[in-house]
């Protein structure tokens, strides 16, 4: 029997704020096993996504509908009461009888039977309490509205891009980078102002058809119109070097740009390296792969063009993964900026007198983005030819950045 998706939701949420497992991959590993539904799945994806994302604002609804400053919750119970103030507020057409009634079936499945009542009587309240977000301009508020980390909310500002929170709320939009125009599929429309090769897709189209299609790569238009910028100012490479390569679409388009050039790839785990192995051999293209960490890669060889798609805090594809906002903390980002750092001295090391860096981020943090390209130039005597970041916005787009460096 197939495990009900609000308990699905539920236990995905809960694995997530522990920080044992993606809600992507909990989902992915309910559908292999069960084989739930479209709707049932769908369902459950909305309710665990939309619940860790909203998680501050749905604290404060919490706290509001029990009128006390805060809730003192065990994680298992607050998680719980997340996805039930989720479905009530945020998802249109979900009765809140069946929300009482499924979310108390699986309080008393996982919880203690002093929560089951308090929970009972505080989403009974719902019936005739509604309490609203705040709707001040000011951190704390902009925090809780949208449900972001007080600290990336001031960063925000400070950018003067608050609709940068408003979208990264929004649903993400699919698109895929056409490899060939002329076999553009009836279901595609190539997206209006992004001056490349990025379509949207029109209907209801099953993943396995995009996927299995070599004339298309499901990407968003930001990093497709990043790597075509950087690629109209890279002399013709003979050799490219990918130092964090899977799943492998900046590689593939850097193949796209540079068809002659020999690829060597890189990534840090054989399941990374397995997954790029795929993806280039269904798409006909050859590479020599390397496993291991990008910062230890063989000094032996040596690249004419370096692509670092670096790790990052993911601050420009929240929309997508719906944790990564809850790891937006100075200390994880000082240690992504030594592992950035890490990677471009490597890539220092293993470029050709004549050739050229791609940096590349999905971050729309200067901490990861122009403050450590300006200090590896200052440090190793590079320059910056190009760089662009692009914001998120209510089309679609994705934050991201990009860098091209030679030595000076």
């Amino acid at each position: 029997m197939s495990m009900n998706p609000r308990e699905v939701a539920y236990l995905a949420a809960l694995g997530a704020a522990k920080g044992e497992v993606f809600v992507a991959d909990a989902l992915d590993q309910w559908r292999a096993a069960e084989q739930p539904s479209s709707l049932d799945f769908a369902f459950a994806q909305e309710i665990a996504s939309g619940s860790v994302r909203m998680a501050r604002a749905l604290d404060y609804l919490g706290e509001k509908l029990a009128e006390r400053q805060t809730l003192s919750l065990k994680l298992k119970e607050k998680v719980l009461l997340r996805t039930a103030l989720y479905q009530h507020f945020f998802l249109d057409r979900v009765p809140l009888y069946a929300i009482v009634d499924e979310t108390l079936k699986i309080a008393k499945q996982h919880c203690h039977a002093h929560f089951c009542g308090f929970l009972n009587a505080l989403l009974r309240q719902l019936e005739t309490k509604r309490p609203v977000l705040p709707k001040g301009k000011d951190p704390q508020a902009l925090s809780i509205r949208y449900s972001y980390p007080i600290e990336f909310v001031r960063k925000v500002i400070a950018m003067q891009a608050e609709e940068v929170l408003e979208a990264q709320n929004a649903p993400p939009r699919l698109m895929v980078r056409v490899r060939n125009r002329s076999h553009l599929p009836s279901y595609l429309q190539i997206l209006p102002g992004s001056e490349e090769n990025v379509a949207v897709v029109v209907g209801e189209v099953p993943m396995a058809q995009l996927g299995s299609s070599t004339e298309i790569y499901i990407q968003n238009v930001t990093p497709t119109v990043l790597v075509a910028e950087l690629a109209k100012r890279t002399p013709v490479p003979r050799t490219i070097i990918d130092l964090c390569a899977s799943p492998g679409g900046k590689l593939l388009a850097a193949h796209d740009a540079f068809p002659q050039a020999k690829l060597l790839a890189n990534d840090v785990s054989d399941a990374k390296l397995s997954r790029l192995t795929e993806n280039l051999k269904k798409y006909g293209v050859l590479a020599t792969f390397h496993c291991g960490k990008g910062e230890a890669f063989p000094l032996e060889n040596k690249g004419d063009l370096i692509i670092l798609d670096v790790p990052c805090s993911n601050s420009g594809v929240l929309n997508k993964r719906p944790e990564a906002r809850w790891r937006l903390e100075s200390t994880v980002l000082q240690g992504l900026f030594q592992t950035q750092q890490k990677l471009l001295e490597r890539a220092a090391l293993l470029l050709s007198k004549e050739g050229v860096i791609w940096y590349m981020t999905c971050s729309i943090l200067q901490e990861e983005n122009e403050r450590v390209v300006e200090q590896f130039c200052k440090d190793h005597h590079f320059s910056v030819v190009y760089s662009r970041t692009i914001l998120p916005n209510f089309e679609g787009w994705d934050g991201g950045f990009c860098a091209l460096m030679r030595r000076v």
